[in-house]
């Protein structure tokens, strides 16, 4: 979409398939993503996309070097989620942290040389930093809750973060690259998670979205200061994995696990796919067997922190949801 939200346009529709986590190669011609486990390629102008990882180990949660030459990714091809990094090719995979624990969500400093990351290692999640080799791991938060998403501003001073307040309530923060200076530039009762830096370092896009029933996620653009926030996606579908394009004029972004992307002059895509299964309005019929059973709940991803990702039917209203993606996943293990 453009920067104001406007001209939403649909940019992978692959049926079954859950697309998510678009991010730009820094040229803006290409754009990277991850589908079913795997990291896909394609060409912004359009063509069919390219597996860059094997089918048998899962990925996820790419981002582009700033050369463009490396993507760095998140695999459990070792038992636990590990930072990999590969050529944009795909070749030439190697692990980075191999910690034994979970380590997910890389994030490429602007000069190429360090990758922050979130990472499981101590208890809960916290953000780390690294060399570009993997070398010199420091953990910059230590917070006791947990941290993730780090995301690094323009000029390499600062990183923007999610962190966990209490149960399922997630406030964007941000402190220096060194980890001092932790301040939060929201404060909500909702989920505000996913930050993304604009190009110029002035604006921050990030996900938010409300726990009560009929409700989805949403992409929010604010000042780097917190102020002026403002719903770019304001739906009932599930908008989330805003990423800036280089020239900041668009952000691509995930809406029910199809990857869409918004561009000047074309109409929005009305009618995006559910993992399979079409939203055909505010209230679609959906299988019993992908709900989680009993009352209203929110089901939770594998992903840090437990994201809310998906919501029951409510009781007596035969398998109908008020708008909710509904997709199978399992909790994190740690709820």
């Amino acid at each position: 979409m453009n920067s104001d939200g406007t001209g939403q346009k649909n940019f992978t529709n692959n049926g079954p398939a859950a697309d998510r986590s678009p991010t730009w190669s820094p040229d803006g011609r290409r754009i990277a993503f991850e589908r079913d486990g795997g990291i896909f390629v394609r060409n912004f102008s359009g063509s069919a996309p390219r597996r860059l990882t094997d089918k048998t180990v899962a990925a996820r949660a790419p981002a582009w070097s700033p050369d463009g030459t490396r993507i760095a990714f998140a695999s459990n091809r070792g038992g636990n989620y590990d930072i990999f990094v590969m050529r944009a090719d795909g070749s030439a995979q190697t692990n980075l942290t191999a910690n034994g624990t979970d380590d997910n969500d890389p994030a490429w400093s602007p000069d190429g040389t360090r990758i922050a990351f979130a990472s499981n290692r101590g208890g809960n999640y916290d953000i780390f930093v690294m060399r570009a080799d993997g070398s010199a791991q420091t953990n910059l938060t230590a917070n006791g809750t947990d941290d993730t998403d780090p995301a690094w501003s323009p000029d390499g001073a600062r990183i923007a973060f999610a962190r966990e307040r209490d149960w399922d309530n997630y406030d964007v923060f941000v402190m220096n690259v060194e980890g001092s200076a932790q301040r939060s530039l929201t404060s909500d009762p909702r989920l505000d998670i996913e930050p993304a830096w604009s190009l110029d370092g002035g604006r921050i896009a990030f996900t938010r979205n409300s726990v009560y029933i009929g409700s989805g996620l949403g992409i929010v653009v604010m000042n780097a200061d917190g102020s002026g926030q403002a719903n770019l996606t304001e739906t009932l579908w599930h908008d989330q994995d805003a990423a800036w394009s280089p020239d900041g004029r668009r952000i691509a972004f995930s809406r029910d696990f199809g990857v869409s992307r918004c561009c000047l002059g074309v109409q929005s895509c009305r009618v995006p796919r559910i993992v399979g299964l079409r939203l055909v309005a505010a209230q679609a019929r959906i299988r019993r067997s992908a709900c989680s059973p009993g009352p209203t709940r929110y089901a939770r991803s594998s992903r840090p922190p437990g994201r809310v990702i998906a919501q029951s039917p409510r009781p007596g209203t035969g398998g109908r949801a008020t708008g909710a993606c509904v997709y199978p996943v399992v909790s994190n293990g740690r709820r």
